[in-house]
Parts: structure tokens; sequence; C-alpha cells
């Protein structure tokens, strides 16, 4: 006598039930959550998208949740699929273009986040990316803001600096690591300005940021001494 081995699948809202008939039964059931974050555009935040990340399918909300705009599977854990989507500024001249967005576990799955890729064009243009979380709380959604209010400061880990951060007098320079962009610890929000691709800088030679140090003087109630000094490279 010969046993065959049949297998069924159903598929339920946001469960998979597989249901194997032979020798023996097993049943597994995988619950999906959804996650979201918030994306802002502009100077003052004039445009918004939400993104709800469920399962294997990714939805993108205009303006608010519930009005879907558009939906785009993705494959391999990857959202290979959504490029060049626009969201045009209500300045009627600027545009924001993602190019790119994926779904980072990287290996810490109580923080799963997005990095995305925007390319801003219009009047000015550059390169934008972020690193957003991904929460189950639309209501306590991280925020990533595109094309907003930008600042150039030593570079933060989690919205704070090193520890290790000083800078000191003698002859051994100290590194300096800085980024541009808009960041806001409350909101989860760090979008930075993309300074190369690869090797190459995106930007001309001559267009970078000056940092500005002021040093007390050696002699007592003598003026500072303040010095200004490129920040022209990158890593």
């Amino acid at each position: 006598m010969i046993l065959r081995k049949r297998t069924v699948w159903i598929a339920l809202t946001g469960f998979l039930v597989v249901i194997a008939i032979g020798i023996g039964i097993s049943v597994a059931f995988f619950s999906t959550p959804t996650e979201y974050c918030l994306l802002l555009f502009g100077p003052e935040a004039e445009s918004r998208v939400w993104v709800e990340v469920h399962g294997r399918a990714v939805f993108l909300h205009r303006n608010k949740l519930g009005a879907s705009a558009e939906s785009v599977s993705y494959v391999d854990r990857q959202f290979a699929q959504i490029r060049n989507v626009e969201i045009f500024g209500t300045d009627g001249e600027t545009r924001y273009v993602i190019t790119g967005l994926s779904v980072e576990p990287a290996g810490n799955q109580s923080r799963r986040h997005l990095m995305i890729d925007v390319d801003v064009k219009g009047p000015a243009e550059f390169q934008q990316y972020c690193d957003v979380e991904l929460r189950a709380d639309p209501t306590d959604s991280a925020v990533a803001h595109f094309g907003g209010p930008l600042t150039a400061g030593p570079r933060t880990i989690n919205w704070k600096l090193s520890d290790g951060l000083k800078l000191v007098t003698g002859d051994k320079p100290t590194d300096l690591f800085m980024n541009i962009g808009t960041m806001d610890a409350d909101r989860g929000c760090w979008v930075v300005v993309r300074t190369h691709q690869g090797d190459k800088p995106v930007f001309p030679d001559n267009v970078h940021p000056m940092v500005e140090v002021e040093f007390p003087s050696k002699s007592s109630g003598g003026e500072p001494v303040v010095r200004q000094y490129p920040i022209d490279k990158f890593c």
C-alpha cells in the first residue's frame, strides 16, 4: 500500500495555514504585523506620504492612511519595484523622487526600519537618504523629512554625540565627522544629504561645509582665537 502526501495551502487575511495530509498532519500559523512610518516633503512639510508595510507588500498613502495611492508587492525581501515615485511640492517647481526603498532587519528584529533614497528636483537639486524606524502604532510613527531645513553638525549615533568626540590642543589633529541634513530626535527623524557616490563626490570641489572653531586665548583675559576649517573630505 502506497501512502501519498497531499499539501493544501489556504490563504487567510494576515495568516498562512499549511496543512500536510498523509502519514502525519502539521499545521503552522504565521502572523504578519503591519508597520508604519511617515514621510514629509518640502521646507514646511507641505506634502506627506504614509508608508504601510504588511507582509510582502508595501502601501504608499498620499496625505492620510486609508486613501491608498499605490500598492506594490516586493520580491526577495526587497521593495525592488518601488522606483521613480514622484511627490510634487506645493511651490509648483520642486519634485521629490523616491528612487529606492528597502526594509532592513539588520539582525535586530526589534528595530525594523526602511532605507529610503530620494532625489530632490527643482531650483536646488541634491540627493538625500534616511534610516526611518517602522513602528506598529501609526499614531506614534517615526518621521523622515525630505527637502526640509538643512543644518550641518557633528555626526551623531541615535541623535547623540559620540562620547569620544572632543577637540584638543596640540600637534595631533582631531577627526571631525559631519552630516548635513534634517534631524529631530523627538520624532525619530534622520535624513541626510548624500555627499558622494562610491569614491566620487556629488558636489563640485569648492562646495562643502565649513566649521568654525573658537579656541581660548593663551593669555588670561586675551581674545579667543577663531579659525575656520573646510570639511572637504568624505568617508
